[in-house]
């Protein structure tokens, strides 16, 4: 992992930034907001990582010169493991299981999380949803392209349309330029 060079000067000024906590609040909120929930993630186990991490994120976050703040706080966490890239030298921060998994698990206090479900026909998505409903489950949150797009399946969606009411979108959902996908929050029909 390539460490961040600070020269005296900018070391001084995040010192001083993170030592106003009012100034850092007017200025960089969402900085400050991260900062605030740092030391309750779980992380990547490396204490050094994680603080490295940190440390770019206030930099590229606060004016810190950067072409791409992005690739600068994430890239030098990224690894590789086999043929893929994954950040965390592909340690996982939260396990994912699969549908065999998920039906062993209590679902009526449970929210449902479909991050990208595959999409082109793949019955993943509707096969969760439907395991998910027959368990008792009654809250859901999908992120991904609507019907027609990348992810899900149409019975997915229709699943959605006949069963469930949308709750909440995500007006400032970040999204690549390229993609159309949203932030829901279901809620399952009485």
């Amino acid at each position: 992992m390539t460490g961040l060079s600070l020269t005296t000067e900018r070391r001084n000024e995040l010192a001083a930034l993170l030592d106003d906590d009012q100034r850092l609040r007017t200025e960089f909120p969402k900085v400050a907001d991260y900062l605030d929930t740092a030391p309750m993630l779980k992380g990547t186990g490396d204490a050094a990582a994680d603080a490295a991490f940190d440390l770019r994120f206030v930099h590229f976050m606060t004016g810190g010169e950067s072409a791409d703040p992005y690739w600068d706080i994430v890239g030098p966490a990224v690894a590789a493991d086999g043929d893929r890239r994954v950040v965390n030298g592909g340690r996982v921060w939260h396990p994912v299981g699969d549908l065999a998994e998920f039906a062993g698990e209590p679902q009526s206090e449970c929210v449902l999380f479909l991050c990208w479900p595959p999409g082109w026909g793949d019955p993943m998505a509707s096969r969760a949803l439907h395991a998910f409903e027959q368990a008792g489950g009654g809250r859901l949150i999908f992120i991904g392209e609507p019907k027609g797009g990348k992810t899900g399946d149409d019975a997915f969606f229709d699943q959605l349309a006949t069963s469930w009411s949308l709750e909440k979108q995500d007006p400032h959902h970040v999204s690549w330029w390229n993609l159309g996908d949203i932030a829901q929050g279901w809620i399952r029909r009485k």
